[in-house]
């Protein structure tokens, strides 16, 4: 039962958006969006630098960039290794 009911919260919440989806369920438009966030990233944050996560956001909000497509870059670039995030996720790094 308590597997079920995992399941289900699981489900319901990837449906409404409250958990990141991964990179191959976006839809196309969306990861589109999500891919010029990446690259605009690459070309705003120097390999070595970082930057506050929030100014990194503010900056994509004012571009235009939904909050959604900049946290999934943002997720993915670390995932891949190419961000790490310090100071209790405050800062973000780009390493390579």
């Amino acid at each position: 039962e308590a597997l079920r009911i995992f399941k289900v919260a699981t489900l319901d919440s990837a449906r409404t958006g409250a958990v990141s989806a991964p990179e191959g369920i976006l839809r196309p438009e969306v990861r589109a969006e999500v891919q010029r966030v990446e690259d605009a990233l690459k070309r705003r944050l120097a390999i070595g630098s970082q930057a506050s996560e929030r100014r990194l956001i503010d900056h994509f909000l004012d571009e235009n960039f939904s909050e959604f497509a900049i946290r999934q870059a943002l997720m993915i670039m670390v995932r891949r290794g190419e961000l790490h995030y310090r100071r209790q996720r405050k800062l973000v790094y780009r390493a390579q």
